[in-house]
């Protein structure tokens, strides 16, 4: 639980499994020469995000490197959290799993769960199972879900 939940501990983690998370950087962003270069690679928007964020606490969309500039978001986090990049993602469905893992390495992907619906970054419906999910996403949802599990040795 540790390593899953901090975001940038989890990214890492993510990263080392093979399970590709949204582009993004995952080392400590400190200021805006780090996010005008990420963008001019993978566009705006994009997303700065407080580690100790949660909820949709900490979360800073940007569209233009004027408003990288402008944004206040490098002062807020001095002293209080780290913050990581990654592209923002505008027309996605928001889908999850619900795994369990035993001390002996059995896995299972209870369900997923459809988070789509929010608000200011904040869930406020979820569906689960995620409707209308073809097989084949389901398949990747559950290879991908094991592999991060299994890296991080993950016991539930």
């Amino acid at each position: 639980m540790r390593t899953l939940g901090d975001k940038l501990s989890a990214r890492r983690a993510a990263e080392q499994a093979g399970v590709a998370p949204v582009p993004g950087i995952t080392d400590t962003i400190t200021g805006p020469d780090t996010v005008i270069a990420f963008a001019a690679t993978h566009g705006y928007p994009v997303a700065l995000k407080r580690t100790d964020g949660g909820g949709g606490r900490g979360i800073t969309v940007l569209a233009s490197d004027a408003e990288v500039c402008a944004t206040p978001a490098f002062d807020s986090a001095a002293g209080v959290g780290t913050l990581i990049l990654e592209k923002y993602v505008t027309a996605a469905r928001h889908v999850e799993t619900q795994c369990v893992r035993d001390a002996h390495g059995d896995f299972a992907v209870v369900s997923t769960r459809d988070c789509t619906l929010q608000r200011r970054n904040q869930k406020l419906l979820e569906e689960a199972p995620a409707p209308f999910l073809p097989d084949d996403v389901v398949e990747r949802l559950v290879e991908g879900s094991q592999r991060l599990l299994d890296a991080v040795d993950y016991v539930a």
